[in-house]
């Protein structure tokens, strides 16, 4: 009598450990989907806000009573190409949202997207940082009489300071959905 309600017990035991590993399984799922859905709201925000440069920038340009925008059509051209490629790596991040319990596929689809980012945010600092040094020194005669040389020189440093400080903050991330998905795979492996 008691081999068999060991036997039961044993069976009630397997199915509680079954149970616990399939709630598990879904919680770490739940963690991935949550840090890629917040990397996906991140990457809205920043797109519209690139959206919202476009104008603001040309008004400015309009506004500055400069006879040749060049320089604008330059920087909104800078502004149109950065926000194409935040496009493009936008939809290699909604690839890996849609993994369906292939985690292989998805944290090569992370890295793909890290990499990108990487990329462009590189290529922006290459292309922003000198353009914006140059029109500084083109048009300092302009920024003295109008009295806004050090503000503009301010919102500068500013803006680059914001930008490093975002980068860091996405790469973090980036590394820690990375990581949130090393784990999924490394308790996959212990079933």
């Amino acid at each position: 009598m008691e081999l068999e309600e060991l036997k039961q017990k044993w069976d009630i035991l397997s199915k509680e450990v079954e149970k616990q590993k399939i709630i598990n399984q879904k919680l770490m799922d739940n963690v991935v989907n949550q840090k890629l859905k917040g990397l996906i709201s991140y990457n809205w925000f920043g797109l519209a806000l690139s959206i919202l440069v476009i104008p603001f920038v040309y008004y400015l340009g309009k506004r500055s009573g400069l006879s040749d925008l060049t320089y604008i059509y330059i920087g909104l051209a800078g502004v149109i190409i950065f926000m194409i490629w935040g496009i493009f790596s936008f939809r290699i991040l909604l690839k890996a949202k849609s993994y369906n319990q292939d985690l292989i596929s998805a944290e090569k689809t992370i890295i793909k997207y890290r990499k990108s980012t990487t990329l462009s945010y590189l290529c922006q600092y290459i292309f922003i940082i000198p353009y914006l040094v140059y029109c500084l020194f083109t048009f300092k005669q302009l920024f003295i009489s109008a009295g806004t040389l050090w503000v503009t020189i301010l919102v500068f440093l500013g803006a680059l300071a914001f930008t490093v400080i975002e980068l860091r903050w996405n790469m973090g991330k980036i590394k820690n959905l990375q990581k949130s998905i090393s784990e999924l795979k490394e308790f996959e492996k212990e079933d």
